[in-house]
C-alpha cells in the first residue's frame, strides 16, 4: 500500500506532530509521514500496530479537527434574491466606492469548504474567464495533487478556463459543489459584480480565488466525535 492509499484508508490513524517522526523507528511501523512547512508532520499509522489506541484519542492536540456544516444545501448566488443589507450595515458597499475603491484587487482569498460551482457568473471576470487561480479537490484521486501533497487533484486556472469553453465543463474539470455551502460562502466574500435582473456583489469582487474542497473525514474520527 503506497502513502496515498494510507492517507485515504480508514485503517490508518492520522496523527499531527510537531517533530519529524519518519526517521524514528520508522522501519518498525506500517506508516508514512508528510512534512508541512518544516513545522509539523502528519503521520499515518496502521491502527492495528498502535498498541495504546486510547492514548491516541486523548492526546487531542494530535488529532485532526472535524468540521461540520451549520447549513445544508445552501442555494448559490443567482438562485436566491440578493439582499445587500448586511453589506450596507458592515460598511462594505461604501468602501467599494470612491475614493477608497476597496474591491480586493491584488488579494487572494482561499476557501476551504465543500467546493465551488466554478461555472457560476459570480466567479468570472467581465470577459467570461475565471477568477479562480486553482481548485484542489481532495475527493478526486485520478489527477495530480498540488506540489508537496499526495492526494486529491489540482485544477489550474488554465484548465478551468478551458472547461468553461467546453460543451460539458465537467468532462475537463469534474470538481463539483454538491452541497452549495462553499459556493455560497465564496460568493458572499468574493462574488463578482453582477448587474441586471440577477444583480449581486460580494465583499471583494476583484480578488483572486483559491478553493480547497475537503475530503470527508475518516469513519473512526466520526465515531470518536459522535
Amino acid at each position: 500500500m503506497d502513502c496515498r492509499e494510507r492517507i485515504l484508508s480508514n485503517d490508518y490513524y492520522d496523527i499531527i506532530t510537531d517533530f519529524d517522526v519518519s526517521p524514528v523507528r520508522a522501519g518498525e511501523f506500517d506508516q508514512c509521514s508528510v512534512a508541512v512547512e518544516n513545522l509539523y508532520s502528519i503521520v499515518y499509522f496502521n491502527r492495528s500496530q498502535l498498541a495504546n489506541q486510547a492514548a491516541y484519542f486523548f492526546e487531542h492536540r494530535n488529532l485532526p479537527k472535524l468540521y461540520g456544516l451549520m447549513q445544508e444545501n445552501v442555494r448559490p448566488p443567482g438562485e436566491q434574491p440578493f439582499d445587500p443589507t448586511p453589506l450596507i450595515a458592515g460598511g462594505i458597499l461604501q468602501m467599494q466606492e470612491e475614493p477608497l475603491k476597496l474591491v480586493g484587487r491584488g488579494c487572494v482569498i482561499v476557501f476551504i469548504d465543500t467546493g465551488i460551482d466554478y461555472r457560476n457568473p459570480a466567479f468570472r471576470k467581465e470577459d467570461g474567464t475565471t477568477r479562480l487561480l486553482a481548485i484542489w479537490d481532495q475527493t478526486i484521486q485520478e489527477g495530480s495533487p498540488p506540489e508537496g501533497f499526495l492526494y486529491g487533484t489540482e485544477y489550474s486556472r488554465e484548465e478551468i478556463n478551458a472547461a468553461l469553453q467546453a460543451a460539458d465543463p465537467f468532462e475537463l474539470v469534474p470538481s463539483r459543489d454538491t452541497n452549495g455551502h462553499g459556493t455560497n460562502l465564496a460568493a458572499v466574500a468574493a462574488g463578482s459584480l453582477l448587474q441586471g435582473e440577477g444583480s449581486f456583489v460580494g465583499a471583494a469582487p476583484e480578488a483572486d480565488i483559491v478553493v480547497v474542497k475537503l475530503k470527508e473525514c475518516k469513519q473512526y474520527l466520526r465515531s470518536f466525535y459522535l
